[in-house]
């Protein structure tokens, strides 16, 4: 077994994910980066972590599939012998309004973003009780507290996450397992710029978010000094609360 604390990061190979990835790396951690079809850019991340001096490797899954979530976690667990951190940030999205939007396109988004933290969540509980703990870190979105402009699938799937975040927090703090949401805003990512979206520097801190901020507050939240929160979705939008 690992001498040193693990953390699966979903989507962790692009994005704010790359980010998070990067930034549990430098507290320390070993990483698990998660993909489903950009292997590559996973692998680049797990080299960038190797590159300074840590421990990664990369992991196959649709976090969809309870099948695949199950065999990823077995593998980790396989290599790793623990797991100590799960940060859910694999996401998709589609625009759409509500009366244009297809049944295909909700399921995929709700399977993603939602039954996807759901299973991932689900899989990794009994290492984490087995062990006296654990930290489980949601992304949710500000779509998901204001409705957003991104789609009713979108927005639903990440207001299903603060709701799976309170009921997971209540039920599982009495394991020693915090579980918690962040809650980003104004990240220019790939998943934003293939929607034809640019988010803009109006908010209060006059720039947009970087993925570094987000991986700050899941160091935070992933941290002996985030030991009695729980059940908490955290903010990192810039002061911005319109969407």
């Amino acid at each position: 077994m690992s001498s040193s604390r693990v953390a699966i990061v979903t989507g962790g190979g692009r994005g704010i994910g790359r980010g998070i990835s990067l930034g549990l790396a430098a507290d320390g951690l070993q990483i698990a980066v998660v993909y489903s079809q950009h292997a590559g850019e996973a692998a680049s991340v797990a080299q960038a972590i190797q590159a300074q001096g840590g421990q990664a490797a990369i992991y196959q899954a649709d976090v969809a599939v309870k099948a695949q979530v199950a065999a990823m976690v077995a593998r980790v667990l396989a290599d790793w012998g623990r797991i100590d951190v799960l940060v859910n940030n694999a996401g998709v999205a589609s625009k759409a309004s509500t009366a244009e939007l297809d049944e295909t396109a909700w399921d995929q988004v709700i399977d993603v973003n939602l039954k996807g933290v759901f299973l991932c969540s689900q899989a990794v509980i009994p290492a984490m009780q087995r062990a006296g703990g654990g930290r489980i870190i949601h992304l949710t979105s500000i779509a998901g507290q204001t409705g957003g402009g991104i789609g009713p699938h979108y927005a639903a799937s990440k207001a299903g996450v603060i709701g799976l975040t309170r009921f997971m927090a209540t039920e599982l703090g009495p394991h020693g397992i915090t579980v918690n949401a962040i809650s980003p805003s104004g990240v220019p990512t790939e998943l934003l710029s293939n929607l034809g979206m640019q988010p803009n520097d109006r908010r209060p801190v006059r720039r947009v978010g970087t993925p570094e901020d987000i991986a700050a507050a899941v160091s935070y939240l992933a941290s002996a000094a985030a030991g009695y929160v729980t059940g908490q979705v955290l903010s990192v939008n810039g002061g911005s609360y319109y969407g």
